[in-house]
């Protein structure tokens, strides 16, 4: 290993971390949100653009309401959108 630091594995020490570790757990990423929130908040949450949030609220694939003439996302069916679907058997 070149720079600064320490070499664990010249010294037995083998360090595995997995993919799963690295990632924010859905939880974390819409823990302390308000039960609403803009549509363009959560199109930033989601990585979508504002104008796919929008699209994708009006055709219901995004789960939202229409209040006072604004779009709200409803953050507790978020998560729901980044787990992938579980195929099912034949």
């Amino acid at each position: 290993m070149q720079g600064h630091g320490l070499d664990l594995a010249t010294h037995g020490v083998h360090l595995v971390v997995r993919a799963d570790d690295l990632r924010p757990r859905l939880s974390d990423l819409f823990a302390g949100l308000p039960a609403l929130i803009p549509i363009t908040v959560a199109a930033g949450l989601l990585g979508l653009s504002r104008a796919s949030a929008y699209r994708y609220a009006k055709t219901g694939a995004l789960p939202a309401r229409r209040i006072g003439g604004r779009v709200y996302a409803i953050t507790d069916r978020l998560p729901a959108l980044l787990t992938p679907d579980t195929p099912t058997g034949p």
